[in-house]
């Protein structure tokens, strides 16, 4: 996963001169810069010295024989690459930007390469024109990533209420179990009919899947007393041995008159309550997309559960990554019936991104809804279909959204430059 951060001062810089002494100055440090090495390599082409030409043949507005372009007048900032790291040092207006693009998983050293700036810049011009300028930086105003959603008919700037994604560890290590089918099948039947005799329900799994769910607390053990006379429940204890030595002891049927202990004990196992609240409302699906979108990099206070406006309602959403991306997910096939809605939804609360993610697969009706929804529907929906696919499928997402958070970042500084260096800055992402 990719991120950008950002970081402006009050900088302003009148002419292309003085930017270009800084840019020298923090080449000299081992930055390479793009627009001025293309510049350097087709002077090298064309046999040229290096100083033959100079960044304004670029932007030059007066094009012999060419048709003119329109490009406001700008002072043309750099896009630096060092070590893995991306900046772009951008003049706008009366500040000074850069931008830092980074792999999540490196930390960061904006506040280096700002601290670069501000000394080449002090070092490069006059006093007196430093004097005017404060390099105390600043993180910039966040964008709405609303913005980035074409104007749909749909659309409506509205503030969703949402739930902090909070869970426990053990919660997020059972969601974790019960990724399995076999032992998802297995709790969700027990969901449905309550309890079950220990003898019944190894008829329907095998000892190793009720030994995992009772090993984690999935399940629990109780011993179910029933009258030898006429079968008829008596009570349920979770200790047996409460029936012999403990306070049971002297308990007796009123059926037939026999000590609880002699009666018929049979094993039962039931949901723990637990359990219970993890299956309901599919709930460790929730916990379990949210682990692997913190796996792939995004952190757990930029995801958010049940964003909700009136009535309508989704599963996950996240802003982390720039776009708006919202996720719907179901413990079963994903229809038709529910292809309607979550399409209307990402589309009026500004998602650029939908993800459905189902255990089982989604219905071809629903699928074929999507394709057909392609050209009126500005938001991009993926389909992540079974456990297996959807633990690639969400790593894959991460990462294509978040090259797209970044592009969508400097979309407005890129068009101040002579070339567009967002192609480049898009491969250098996509390089293995």
């Amino acid at each position: 996963m990719f991120v950008i951060e950002g970081r402006e001062a009050n900088a302003d810089f009148r002419d292309q001169r003085e930017i270009d002494s800084v840019i020298a100055a923090i080449h000299s440090e081992g930055y390479k810069p793009l627009l001025r090495s293309m510049l350097a390599g087709a002077c090298t082409a064309a046999a040229l010295s290096d100083d033959s030409l100079d960044l304004d043949v670029l932007s030059d507005r007066q094009r012999t024989y060419r048709r003119p372009v329109s490009r406001p007048k700008t002072v043309c900032g750099e896009v630096f690459f060092n070590e893995g790291f991306g900046y772009v040092l951008q003049p706008m207006g009366s500040t000074l930007n850069v931008w830092e693009i980074r792999r999540h998983d490196t930390m960061s050293s904006i506040e280096c390469f700002c601290d670069l700036v501000a000394k080449s810049t002090r070092r490069c011009l006059d006093g007196r024109r430093v004097r005017g300028m404060s390099f105390e930086w600043r993180a910039p105003v966040k964008t709405d990533p609303r913005a980035f959603v074409p104007p749909s008919r749909l659309y409506q700037a509205v503030d969703l209420h949402t739930v902090a994604a909070e869970y426990t560890d053990e919660e997020s290590t059972l969601a974790h179990v019960l990724v399995s089918a076999d032992i998802r099948r297995f709790v969700l039947k027990l969901a449905e009919v309550g309890k079950t005799r220990m003898t019944d329900a190894a008829g329907d799994s095998d000892m190793n899947t009720i030994g995992v769910l009772l090993r984690h607390g999935l399940i629990q053990k109780e011993n179910l007393i029933t009258c030898r006379k006429d079968s008829h429940t008596i009570c349920t204890t979770p200790d047996v041995s409460e029936l012999k030595s403990g306070p049971g002891v002297g308990l007796t049927c009123a059926v037939c008159g026999r000590p609880f202990r002699e009666e018929f004990v049979q094993e039962i196992c039931a949901l723990s309550d637990l359990g219970r609240q993890l299956v309901n409302g599919s709930q460790w699906m929730k916990i379990w997309v949210t682990d692997l979108l913190i796996d792939a990099g995004i952190q757990r206070d930029q995801i958010a559960w049940n964003p909700v406006s009136g009535q309508d309602e989704l599963d996950i959403m996240t802003d982390a990554l720039g776009p708006r991306v919202f996720f719907e997910l179901k413990d079963r096939e994903f229809g038709l019936g529910d292809a309607y809605p979550f399409s209307y939804r990402v589309s009026r609360y500004g998602g650029a991104c939908g993800v459905v993610v189902t255990t089982d697969k989604v219905a071809e009706e629903a699928k074929k809804f999507f394709k057909e929804q392609r050209r009126e529907m500005p938001a991009k929906v993926i389909m992540l279909e079974g456990t297996e696919s959807t633990k690639e499928g969400i790593r894959e997402l991460v990462e294509d959204v978040s090259r797209t958070g970044v592009t969508m970042s400097l979309a407005e500084a890129s068009t101040l430059f002579p070339i567009d260096p967002l192609p480049i800055i898009r491969a250098w992402m996509n390089q293995p």
